[in-house]
């Protein structure tokens, strides 16, 4: 009898152990991003990358990430911090440093859902109107990586007319994709609205990863 007794409390001694192993390991999957913040980790927000191979006459600026960059103190635009986006990249048609004005496409990821119709409705309101007018001449596509996968993205394009507009760049062009967590916003801006198909030029070279 003695020796079984022994014999159990082995057993529970080992397996003890690992039942705390078991469950403290579950309780990390289920809250890891909690734990890691207690921890003073915390998991990296995905960023955007350019491949030059792939648009060889565009270049880009590094990755940006707006929400981590905005201080508290100091920051007074008119969206909440934790509604900027936190990955940035803004793309050129030409050569770094040569200073020509040509067509640029800006995308932005935001980590949070929302309805992308009506963002594009408020992109609408917003427009100018009388004199100086923008009118939608149209939709076109655009393709880009997102997280290992390739996406369609269709650009609403306009165009800038009417007194003042001479010498401002003309066509504008606004897109939205829904991400795994988010959304990307995709915007390009060319001398003519004739130019903004180049968008499609360099947003395959631009893909989301996460770090």
């Amino acid at each position: 009898m003695k020796r079984s007794m022994i014999k159990n409390q082995k057993l529970i001694l080992v397996f003890t152990p690992l039942a705390l192993l078991m469950v403290a390991g579950i309780l990390f999957a289920f809250n890891s991003e909690k734990v890691l913040g207690l921890i003073g980790s915390t998991l990296k927000d995905p960023i955007f990358v350019f491949s030059q191979d792939k648009a060889p006459d565009w270049w880009a600026a590094k990755n940006y990430n707006a929400q981590e960059s905005a201080n508290e103190e100091k920051y007074q635009g008119d969206s909440p911090i934790d509604k900027l986006p936190v990955a940035s990249i803004h793309a050129f048609k030409g050569i770094e440093g040569d200073g020509r004005t040509d067509c640029f496409v800006s995308l932005s990821y935001y980590d949070y859902k929302t309805d992308l119709s009506k963002l594009k409705a408020e992109k609408d309101a917003g427009m100018p109107s009388g004199d100086l007018s923008m009118n939608e001449v149209g939709q076109s596509e655009a393709s880009l990586t997102i997280f290992g996968g390739s996406k369609t993205i269709i650009m609403n394009n306009y165009e800038l007319s009417g007194a003042g507009s001479e010498n401002s760049m003309k066509g504008m062009s606004y897109g939205w994709i829904e991400g795994v967590d988010g959304y990307i916003e995709v915007s390009g801006v060319c001398p003519t609205a004739n130019e903004l198909g180049q968008v499609a030029d360099v947003t395959p070279a631009i893909s989301l990863v996460k770090q």
